[in-house]
């Protein structure tokens, strides 16, 4: 680097810059004393015009383990000549810790580095201008003002409250958020003045709508009374019409009860009658029931006694029947044994005397047909 210095090498080509961005604090000497600005906008687009302390605190990689690296090389830088109270595209050098990707350990370091001194986090070079609002450290973090949210919020607050206690956030002009704070005197005389007028607005207003809220109490109260008016005569006209309704009601009841007993008359004379009817047929029924009892019993026990008849005779003929077929089967059965007789006689007669017992068979014969 020395030698580069010695034959007469360009300053202010990014070199500076490059190695303040990769936390090399002796090679940062080296520039610094070959003749490099550490203030110089850088021209190179990736470093986009920032000088190599803001190169360094936006887009350095800061850890817990190179804190030393990192402040050494701020200090470096420091006491090159960089300025700690520039501001690179509108924002001092601790938004831009605050923008890097890991926030935490680089605003770490840079405070620790340079700005606990004197309290410098909370020195007027930090606040800045966004649109018609004024911020500090702490309310660009709280208000989410960064280009993207930090991984910690909370622990990004934490860090910058243990060097400074100094919020600010308030419209440089017009009307202040209802949150306004850390404002100047003069803004805050103005604010006041607003406090002031917007009070006595509110209490215009209150007594504007408190007036039309008893307004419309009155408005009300009237509209209750004479609806409750209203409601009487409704009532006592519908009671003198219920009262109507009920006298046309009773004289109709009276004139329907009246039909009703006639009716209920009428209907029992016909009741009477028609049970009286139905009693006569009745008794009819029961005589014509009786006398067809009498007569299916008298036919029935006629034609029992014919059938008891015809049995007797049935039975009589079958005894004359029976009687003669045994006298007839009697009368074969002697003569039958008369013939036998007969012709044993003749066989035995015909033995003694030495005839032909067929000589003697047409006397059998003969004797038969007797």
């Amino acid at each position: 680097m020395r030698l580069l210095v010695n034959s007469g090498a360009e300053t202010d080509d990014g070199c500076l810059h490059e190695a303040a961005r990769h936390l090399r604090p002796n090679a940062v000497k080296v520039l610094l004393a070959a003749g490099h600005d550490p203030n110089f906008p850088s021209p190179i687009e990736d470093h986009g015009g920032r000088g190599a302390l803001g190169e360094l605190l936006l887009r350095t990689r800061a850890t817990e383990m190179n804190q030393q690296q990192v402040q050494e090389t701020v200090m470096a830088l420091i006491n090159g000549g960089a300025d700690a109270t520039i501001k690179e595209s509108g924002k001092s050098l601790i938004y831009l810790a605050i923008d890097n990707e890991d926030p935490i350990p680089m605003v770490k370091a840079f405070i620790r580095a340079y700005l606990w001194k004197n309290n410098g986090i909370d020195q007027d070079y930090n606040l800045i201008t966004i649109g018609n609002y004024r911020y500090s450290p702490t309310t660009y973090v709280e208000k989410n003002q960064r280009p993207r949210p930090p991984p910690d919020q909370e622990g990004l607050l934490r860090v910058l409250g243990q060097r400074g206690g100094r919020h600010v956030y308030y419209a440089i002009t017009g009307l202040q958020p209802v949150d306004a704070r850390g404002m100047p005197e003069d803004v805050q005389r103005q604010y006041e003045s607003q406090k002031l007028a917007e009070q006595r607005e509110r209490e215009e207003e209150a007594g504007h709508q408190q007036r039309l809220r008893h307004a419309r109490e009155l408005e009300a109260q009237s509209q209750q009374i004479d609806q409750q008016r209203h409601n009487l005569r409704m009532a006592q006209d519908s009671e003198r019409a219920r009262n109507q309704r009920s006298e046309t009601t009773k004289s109709a009841r009276l004139g329907m009860d009246l039909e009703n007993e006639a009716a209920l008359k009428r209907r029992a004379v016909v009741e009477y009658d028609r049970n009286a009817e139905l009693t006569h047929r009745h008794n009819l029924a029961n005589q014509e029931t009786v006398a067809l009892e009498n007569r299916n019993r008298l036919q029935i026990d006629h034609v029992k006694r014919l059938a008891r008849t015809e049995q007797n005779s049935l039975e009589a003929k079958s005894k004359v029947e029976s009687r003669m077929l045994k006298a007839q089967d009697s009368y074969q059965e002697r003569q039958y044994n008369r013939t036998l007789n007969a012709a044993r006689a003749i066989t035995e007669a015909a033995h003694t005397a030495g005839t032909s017992p067929n000589h003697l068979r047409g006397f059998i014969e003969a004797g038969e047909q007797l």
